[in-house]
């Protein structure tokens, strides 16, 4: 069992990469972001991302729109 840090609910929530992938989805700009923008702040390798961000759109929880090479 791992344990999360109790001060961020997103983590707690959901678990360390989700939570982070929300959170730099919370704090980036409206209009999409760029899919290496995103795992860097994330601080995520592209396929831990990858897979969260397919997890999330799979829960209903993230829509995905790809305009060029940027997810929005």
């Amino acid at each position: 069992m791992t344990r999360t840090n109790a001060t961020d609910p997103l983590q707690a929530l959901a678990g360390r990469a989700c939570g982070r992938v929300l959170e730099a989805l919370r704090i980036g700009p409206d209009c999409g972001i760029h899919v290496r923008e995103l795992a860097r702040g994330a601080k995520l390798s592209l396929s831990s991302l990858q897979r969260e961000l397919n997890r999330l759109s799979s829960l209903g929880a993230l829509r995905r729109t790809l305009s060029g090479n940027r997810v929005a």
